[in-house]
């Protein structure tokens, strides 16, 4: 894949002027819980208001500690769905524990998320999702972490922090985009496992040494324009890109265009990072690879749908996928997911294999 190098190095200097706020207005909940919307293309998407404001989407969940350390879940009430004041509504019923000596509460809610109290402060933990829904100038749901911590249990005035920060990419072009794809250069994690600390100053750790990218699906595809860019916003846990970060663009036709900074830049807790336009017609576009991908009886032979993901590596077209357990024989490698002529491997390329063992499975496309 050729890589066109968009040199922001020039432009690094005005980024601090970029960050631009998300404001950290508090969420007032009596007996349920609030939230932050705009008018927006579907009543299921995230938005913000002009003043940068996260809004409520109907469906919207909170994980809600009520001096517990497990969380009952709330539900955004119908009628609050496109406002700045939402009211949730008890899902799973519990009582009021006395664990902890206050309510803490996180958005988005997942189950088996968990609080523990510490000397720093209430640590969550939870998930960070590594593919986010495209929202028209905004974040899609459940992708944009915030959490507050209550006076005492009897409070129920959540004034919500921002946990995460965002990057605003902008791009022009005769494009429709399926898929924006963000990754550190230096291997950072941007998703996966993370610990949040619930205090004044909200922050995260993610658990993963391991490089991880955040994706951000746009479904049925977003139509660029030639004349006014188009911003594609994900939420990214505040990092240091030491070695800058690479965007991988998809588009309907299956073209794949790659743009590359090389600078420095940090994701601000609480503000986004707006980057320079981008012209798509600049960016040569090359047709999609395959996505190698391992199935067998480590996953059901992909009953569920889904391959164990091969990474690229640095050489050209070698491809590996690291600590896989699996019972000899029992495993094959495709790509994209089809059984075909031309990507139907089995043993011969992934190598010797013995018996209930861990693997660092390697393939050459």
């Amino acid at each position: 894949m050729k890589k066109i190098a968009v040199l922001l190095a020039a432009v690094a200097a005005t980024f601090a002027s970029c960050q631009k706020p998300v404001l950290d207005e508090p969420v007032e909940v009596k007996d349920t819980f609030t939230a932050f919307v705009e008018e927006f293309d579907s009543p299921t998407k995230t938005s913000m208001n002009s003043n940068k404001q996260q809004l409520w989407s109907a469906g919207d969940e909170l994980a809600i500690f009520r001096g517990n350390l497990v969380a009952d879940e709330y539900k955004l009430a119908d009628e609050c769905a496109g406002t700045t004041s939402g009211i949730f509504k008890s899902v799973s019923g519990g009582a009021a524990g006395t664990a902890v000596p206050c309510n803490v509460a996180y958005y988005p809610y997942a189950e088996g998320q968990s609080l523990k109290a510490t000397e720093a402060g209430y640590e969550l933990s939870v998930e960070l999702p590594e593919t986010q829904l495209y929202a028209q100038n905004s974040y899609g749901v459940g992708a944009f972490p915030m959490v507050a911590v209550t006076t005492d249990v009897n409070d129920r005035v959540l004034k919500f922090k921002n946990v995460a920060g965002a990057m605003n990419l902008q791009f022009k072009g005769t494009q429709k985009v399926v898929s924006v794809k963000v990754e550190g250069n230096a291997g950072e994690a941007l998703s996966g496992a993370a610990v949040v600390t619930a205090d004044d100053t909200p922050s995260v750790k993610m658990q993963s040494a391991e490089a991880a990218a955040v994706v951000l699906d746009c479904g049925e595809g977003v139509q660029l324009s030639e004349t006014e860019a188009t911003s594609f916003i994900l939420a990214l846990p505040p990092v240091e890109l030491a070695k800058g970060f690479t965007v991988t663009i998809l588009d309907a036709e299956n073209l794949v265009y790659t743009v590359v900074s090389d600078a420095k830049n940090e994701i601000l807790r609480s503000g986004i990072l707006v980057m320079p336009e981008v012209n798509l017609a600049e960016v040569e576009g090359v047709p999609q690879g395959p996505t190698w991908g391992i199935v067998g009886a480590v996953n059901s032979w992909g009953e569920s749908g889904a391959d164990l993901p091969m990474s690229k590596t640095e050489t050209e077209g070698l491809f590996v996928a690291k600590n896989v357990k699996m019972p000899a024989g029992a495993f094959k490698i495709r790509a994209n997911g089809e059984w075909n002529d031309d990507a139907n491997y089995g043993l011969e390329v992934a190598g010797s294999v013995k018996v209930n063992h861990v693997y660092d499975v390697i393939t050459s496309a």
